[in-house]
């Protein structure tokens, strides 16, 4: 059996990771630069945030790793997300540039935040999505296939899965 660290697993060759908190969720890496995306849970108390149970920043890695708010044209067009309340502690979430797949925001047994969604019909609990962008997509963000990285909702076992984009 060959033994593969996680890290090394969650992140694109030579992509740094973010460093890992109590509220990070997932996080979106692409092609075009190692700037990442970072999706974090927002709470009031033990619950999540009912009108905002997501917020999203980008860690600018070719910048000296420093932390920005999202602008409007990647808030709009590409990383923001659009929330629905389900239930108590439970949100479909759509992340604008992955209108057609739902991904879903809950607390687990543990009272920590998951996002999980079905990649070819595999529910996973998401850790990183890398976007390849396709070439000459301008301003905004067109993703030629998305590898999910994650674990299996069931088992706990690493996936890793591609999703193309229509």
């Amino acid at each position: 059996m060959i033994f593969v660290p996680l890290q090394s697993v969650l992140a694109q060759q030579g992509y740094p990771v973010p460093p890992k908190n109590a509220a990070l969720l997932f996080y979106i890496q692409h092609s075009d630069n190692h700037n990442t995306y970072v999706y974090e849970a927002v709470r009031k108390g033990k619950l999540l945030d009912e009108t905002t149970p997501v917020e999203v920043h980008r860690k600018m890695y070719a910048n000296k790793g420093e932390k920005e708010p999202l602008t409007a044209l990647q808030r709009t067009m590409a990383y923001g997300v659009n929330s629905k309340k389900l239930g108590t502690n439970f949100f479909e979430i759509k992340i604008v540039s992955f209108k057609q797949l739902p991904f879903y925001l809950k607390l687990n047994a543990k009272n920590k935040p998951v996002v999980y969604t079905t990649v070819n019909n595999k529910k996973m609990y998401i850790d990183h999505i890398f976007l390849q962008i396709k070439s000459g997509s301008g301003l905004s963000i067109q993703p030629e296939y998305a590898i999910f990285t994650g674990r299996h909702f069931t088992t706990g076992a690493l996936l890793k899965e591609r999703f193309a984009f229509d």
